[in-house]
């Protein structure tokens, strides 16, 4: 890493390291944002069932799909924030 006037040596690969993770983060939102779009896809969504004012989530069409159940079971079997699932 180039040296930052002002900055020690150790200071400017504290900061460099700090840039390497916030990309590394953005990233991964980016991959998640990616993940959520795919699923919602494959999700279905059935209005007023079984009853007036519900959204039923038909997740057959997801389940239909070789690439998005190995996605969706990978999810599940990872530590997925609960915020991320219910979004779908």
């Amino acid at each position: 890493m180039n040296k930052i006037p002002g900055f020690s040596k150790a200071s400017c690969e504290i900061i460099q390291e700090q840039n390497n993770i916030t990309n590394w983060a953005m990233g991964m939102n980016q991959v998640e944002q990616q993940i959520i779009a795919v699923l919602e896809e494959n999700i279905r969504n059935i209005l007023d069932f079984p009853r007036p004012g519900v959204q039923f989530k038909d997740i057959t069409t997801l389940l239909q799909n070789k690439g998005t159940l190995e996605l969706t079971s990978s999810m599940l079997a990872e530590d997925v924030p609960i915020e991320i699932l219910l979004s779908l």
